[in-house]
């Protein structure tokens, strides 16, 4: 099955699902930075909290009189996720994505009863520190390193900051003919009986590789040549 990624940003009244609010929500295609639908979000309760609603930037009440109902725009969400990913498995992608994704999967199943992303979000905060081999604090935005920087500011606007991470995602990502074992594989099955061996060998050692590190340098600083060699 083709995956599609789609970047995903969503802006709260506070912390806590299913009693803070989901207030706005932008997303984009990763491959296609403009298929993009946003929307504002009618709060469920009047629960906020001060520091989350100083980063919305807008008042509690603006979401109440703007926002739509959150069936309604999951539903639309829904539709717009089913058109853009048409014979493809649409794939979750967000910048800390346990928090996004978390309330995100609590909307769709609350009010939709389903969730078209599924149960497993890509974190690109995870994604990075794995190929990167760096720490986790490593993996704030302010801690990466400008060349997997999108060069955009991170506004607290919804699809913009989708759009960023999506940029960002992009970036960050290992080269695929470096590192994609699915492509040394596939390009295997059209090589010589020589060349085909090599191939298959290098994504034995880079398995092996991946799972020494896994077992051995957990918490630990390790150089990137572990995964691009």
């Amino acid at each position: 099955m083709i995956e599609r990624y789609f970047s995903v940003d969503i802006e709260t009244s506070g912390p806590i699902i299913g009693k803070h609010s989901l207030l706005a929500l932008g997303i984009c295609r990763c491959d296609d930075l403009t298929r993009t639908f946003s929307c504002e979000v009618a709060p469920i309760s009047e629960r906020q909290d001060a520091k989350a609603m100083e980063i919305v930037g807008k008042p509690l009440r603006h979401f109440f009189d703007n926002g739509e109902k959150p069936e309604a725009a999951f539903a639309n969400l829904r539709a717009w996720v089913s058109e853009e990913s048409i014979s493809a498995s649409p794939v979750f992608v967000g910048f800390n994505a346990a928090f996004d994704w978390g309330f995100v999967n609590w909307y769709f199943l609350t009010y939709l009863g389903e969730n078209p992303f599924g149960i497993a979000p890509l974190d690109i905060k995870a994604y990075y520190a794995g190929f990167a081999g760096s720490t986790w604090d490593e993996t704030r935005s302010s801690q990466l390193p400008v060349e997997f920087k999108a060069g955009m500011p991170h506004t607290h606007d919804a699809l913009h900051d989708a759009i960023e991470q999506a940029q960002t995602s992009t970036t960050s990502a290992p080269r695929s003919d470096q590192n994609d074992e699915r492509q040394y594989v596939a390009d295997a099955a059209t090589a010589d009986p020589a060349d085909r061996l090599r191939r298959l060998r290098r994504v034995a050692d880079q398995q092996a590789a991946c799972t020494q590190y896994s077992a051995t340098n957990i918490g630990q600083r390790t150089s990137i040549s572990l995964l691009r060699r």
